[in-house]
């Protein structure tokens, strides 16, 4: 990527990276130096032509491990967050990629202001 100056590199996480959430204590420090490394690395490349874009999901992913843990045997959600369909990800991942905008994204866009 740094010889042809051009690329992109893209990550999803979940909203607790941005602020800690119930039930999240575990992995939420490990995704919050995730970040830290992500936007740090960022700062090195955008002028080199690589975009590294993060994306934060404020929703349980359907079919996800999380949503399996989160969903009784007969389906039932223990109402630990909402829920969002799968191809959210790669849709926001994609259009963060062809427009090379900011180089932080949040779904929903709201998410940063609970």
């Amino acid at each position: 990527m740094l010889e042809r100056r051009d690329g992109a590199i893209l990550t999803a996480q979940g909203a607790s990276t941005l602020r800690g959430q119930p039930n999240m204590s575990v992995p939420a420090p490990a995704q919050a130096a995730q970040r830290n490394y992500l936007q740090s690395l960022h700062a090195e490349v955008a002028d080199k032509g690589i975009y590294v874009g993060m994306l934060y999901i404020g929703a349980i992913i359907e079919n996800s491990a999380f949503h399996t843990w989160t969903t009784t045997p007969d389906g039932a959600a223990l109402g630990l967050g909402p829920t969002v369909n799968p191809t959210i990800s790669p849709n926001l991942l994609w259009n963060m990629h062809n427009s090379k905008g900011p180089a932080e994204a949040t779904y929903p866009e709201a998410i940063l202001n609970r």
